[in-house]
């Protein structure tokens, strides 16, 4: 799922450690994760790699 801010910076959302987090990752490093379906038929990008959480709780990936 995508999520605009009122800002126009786009965020994703993902579940991490039980919790529902916004998701804020670079235009470079979205390129080069593979995407995935769901049992629903709706895609998602897959990651692993490092990361950073901010103080506003957003998963931060460049």
């Amino acid at each position: 799922m995508r999520y605009r801010a009122l800002n126009g910076t786009w965020y994703r959302v993902a579940f991490w450690n039980d919790e529902f987090k916004f998701v804020f990752i670079s235009k470079s490093r979205m390129m080069t994760c593979s995407v995935g379906k769901n049992r629903n038929g709706k895609k998602y990008l897959k990651y692993t790699g490092s990361f950073e959480i901010d103080e506003t709780n957003t998963i931060i990936i460049n």
